[in-house]
């Protein structure tokens, strides 16, 4: 039969329909270049992060209490030549000195008591009419002179001002012991000075103490504290290229309560108000927040806090360059070649991801995807990664075959970022326990119990993690002076 050009026609058709679809899914690599995705809409809009609180406990230390005390009280009060009329007795007068030791402070509750041991002598003068007055004595050598022991106690308060408040007063004044030595009496004429030295006694002490409330209260703590409270407006370094900015805000006091150990000092939890983020990039400018007035009420437990991660795109980048940068896909039985990654915003709330390819592709593609947490492997993944239109129109033009294959799936299981890095949860407060010094003699120090990832976003200029992070940061002061200096 012969050959019409008809069929010649058809069968020229067919081989070139077929042949091209054969070139578009199995022909030589495509060399490829396509435009930067641009913003399909508006940018993901931020709430305030709610405030943090975190408890920082602080003992103060109240051995300037005593130093007052000692700066503010005589050691020897009274003069045997200052003659008081006796009350109970006419004709009978007296008058004494006391000596005392050194004041020993003790911390219980919310509660300074001050006590020293009291020695005392006294004299007796009566006068009888028409007779030589008589004379009589109590404590004249020093190894007999009677005993006594005083306490003085007050409440300690640190007022909105930062300044402590305390309000000495003798809570207890008595003869050191029931025995006969510490009495004072004179036997000439039947006299018992005991209860009136204790009360000139408790005068001298109770007028003393008022100046050294006075003195306590003249000690600003707050221009003490200011210098604490500038270290913690400080970003704290916590990785390479990361910054803790813990930017504190508001302050409150809980109760107060005796110190650990055998220092005499109180112990209280400040709960400071604060919005900690981590930032990526170059040392962030300090805060810029003075020390504000001091609030009371009660400190949380352990401290859910607030923490947003903001790591910029280079980052961002060096992450993916670690997962993808030199990796060879399979695609069509053909091999591409990732030369380089980078991690781009878009400005709508997706990511563009930059690869520049070799091997049976060559050039410059762009995949975009919403970034989004995974749980289950604590990772930040972009599940609806794919083709930007621009690429895919391109490969279509070039490198159909591309979008035949299995590339696009593979490109998507490994474009995942670990959250850890971004978050630095785990190193910033980690369950190991953390500490940051901020100064010589402070540190924070804290661990975490807990941590849950509320929203990742992708912002034009940077990704965006925020967590609540549940566990406790603490402000340590090691410095017994800081207070009575």
């Amino acid at each position: 039969m012969g050959v019409t050009w008809k069929r010649v026609g058809m069968g020229v058709l067919v081989v070139l329909v077929v042949g091209g679809g054969l070139y578009y899914l199995f022909g030589p690599g495509g060399s490829v270049s396509s435009p930067a995705p641009q913003p399909g809409g508006p940018s993901p809009v931020l709430e305030e992060l709610p405030p943090s609180l975190l408890n920082i406990p602080v003992e103060y230390s109240m051995d300037l209490v005593p130093q007052m005390l000692e700066d503010a009280v005589p050691m020897v009060m009274g003069d045997l030549g200052d003659r008081r009329n006796f009350p109970a007795a006419s004709g009978v007068e007296y008058a004494f000195q006391v000596e005392r030791e050194s004041f020993q402070a003790q911390v219980v509750g919310d509660t300074i008591r001050v006590a020293t041991t009291l020695h005392y002598q006294a004299q007796a003068w009566y006068d009888p009419p028409f007779l030589q007055e008589i004379t009589g004595s109590c404590g004249r050598r020093e190894a007999e002179r009677p005993r006594a022991r005083i306490v003085l106690a007050s409440p300690v308060e640190v007022d909105e001002e930062w300044r402590l408040r305390t309000n000495l007063r003798v809570e207890r004044l008595e003869p050191l012991s029931s025995e006969s030595r510490d009495r004072c009496r004179v036997s000439d004429f039947n006299v018992d000075l005991t209860e009136l030295v204790m009360e000139g006694a408790r005068g001298f002490l109770d007028q003393w103490a008022s100046e050294a409330d006075a003195a306590v209260a003249s000690l600003d703590l707050r221009e003490q504290l200011s210098g604490y409270w500038e270290q913690l407006l400080e970003p704290v370094p916590v990785g390479e290229g990361f910054w803790l900015v813990l930017d504190p805000r508001g302050v409150r006091i809980g109760d107060i309560r005796p110190g650990e150990g055998e220092r005499v000092s109180l112990r209280t939890t400040l709960a400071v108000q604060l919005s900690p983020r981590i930032v990526s990039g170059g040392r962030p400018s300090p805060s810029e927040q003075e020390l504000p007035q001091l609030e009371r009420g009660a400190a949380p437990g352990d401290s859910r806090v607030a923490v947003e991660a903001r790591a910029d795109y280079g980052t961002i980048t060096e992450l993916a360059a670690r997962t993808l940068e030199g990796r060879e896909f399979e695609a069509g039985g053909r091999t591409i070649r990732v030369r380089h990654a980078s991690v781009h915003g878009v400005g709508d709330g997706r990511v563009a991801l930059e690869l520049d390819l070799a091997g049976a592709l060559q050039g410059r593609v762009f995949l975009v995807g919403t970034p989004v947490y995974d749980s289950d492997r604590n990772e930040v993944t972009v599940p609806d990664l794919d083709f930007h239109v621009d690429t895919r129109n391109v490969l279509s033009r070039a490198a159909g075959w591309v979008l035949q294959t299995r590339f696009l799936d593979r490109i998507r299981r490994e474009a995942r970022f670990p959250v850890d890095p971004l978050l630095l949860a785990s190193q910033a407060i980690g369950p190991e326990g953390i500490r940051y010094d901020l100064a010589p003699g402070v540190w924070l120090e804290g661990g975490l119990t807990d941590l849950e990832v509320t929203r990742v976003a992708a912002l034009p200029d940077a990704m965006v993690v925020r967590s609540e992070v549940l566990g406790s940061l603490h402000l340590r002061i090691d410095d017994r002076q800081a207070l009575a200096e």
